[in-house]
């Protein structure tokens, strides 16, 4: 859970925002009132490394969980908050990336950046916040193109501007986003929902291996040829398979019909998932349950896709 514009202080300790369950990680606002960010983490997950730095103006706390291959940031910029000060931000998150680069790695930036002049649907910056707001988002639209970053957040946060943002590269993971107004705050809590249990523990386990055999879930769709997919969705004829469900009132079947499409084609070009590596007995497949199966489902997916 990230949280800004926390306006704390360092003599407010740690206990005095306790939430059980959850540890805290924080950047607060020494030099300046309000403005600080903060991270609660389950203590399910062992972070590994983090680090929190501020100046006058912005705010940032980043975190490492490893056993997820994850790193989560929350940032604080103020409206008036100078482009150099922002850059530093920018350059503190990259080089706690770069420091422990790893394949697959998960990337999550989240918080207040005050940044109404982006538009998300083409993602270009105009002139409406003047020369600082221009450079700032441009800062921001550049770490994002580095890091193959994407904004989840379509909905308004605050008014009628979306400045409370999502950036990750794991856009496909994301079912859900909600902007919901609070009493709290002029800012909205914005809520995102992951189509997977990132818990790689026993319950994960058996999630996969209880799972339906012809789900999206069965899918590699890291190794997924990605191209191949769009050409093939190109060419379907939807039109065709709308007409076949017209004298429906609400959509379901034809809603359906597209998932089992879209599902069939990304099968024919995508890898089955393996097993996640656990140790403890309780992963042992003597039985080639899971191997077997895999290599059925594949063998069917062939069958289907010819």
């Amino acid at each position: 859970m990230g949280i800004t514009e926390t306006w704390l202080k360092s003599y407010i300790t740690d206990a005095q925002l306790q939430v059980k369950n959850y540890s805290v990680f924080r950047s607060d606002r020494d030099l300046r009132n309000n403005g600080g960010a903060l991270l609660y983490v389950h203590n399910s997950y062992i972070v590994s490394d983090y680090k929190s730095f501020g100046d006058k103006f912005c705010n940032c706390v980043i975190l490492r969980i490893e056993e997820l291959n994850c790193v989560t940031a929350t940032v604080y910029r103020p409206p008036d908050c100078p482009v150099a000060s922002f850059r530093y931000i920018l350059e503190q998150i990259q080089l706690f990336i770069d420091s422990k680069p790893e394949e697959n790695q998960e990337l999550y930036v989240t918080g207040d950046f005050n940044l109404p002049n982006i538009d998300w649907k083409i993602l270009t910056a105009d002139s409406s916040l003047g020369k600082r707001g221009t450079e700032s988002a441009t800062l921001l639209l550049d770490f994002m193109s580095k890091n193959l970053l994407s904004q989840i957040i379509n909905q308004p946060t605050r008014g009628n501007n979306t400045i409370d943002l999502v950036l990750t590269n794991r856009v496909q993971y994301v079912c859900e986003t909600q902007s919901t107004e609070t009493g709290l705050s002029d800012h909205n809590l914005v809520s995102v929902v992951l189509g997977y249990d990132a818990r790689r523990n026993e319950n994960y386990y058996h999630n996969v291996k209880e799972a339906e055999d012809f789900t999206y879930f069965s899918l590699n769709l890291h190794k997924a040829d990605l191209d191949a997919i769009n050409r093939t969705l190109i060419d379907v004829e939807w039109n065709a398979l709308h007409n076949l469900c017209q004298q429906e009132d609400d959509g379901s079947m034809f809603a359906e019909l597209v998932r089992l499409t879209t599902l069939q084609i990304c099968y024919a070009h995508t890898p089955l998932k393996e097993i996640p590596a656990m140790p403890g007995p309780k992963l042992a497949d003597p039985e080639g349950y899971y191997t077997e199966k895999r290599g059925n489902l594949r063998h069917k997916s062939d069958v289907s896709r010819d």
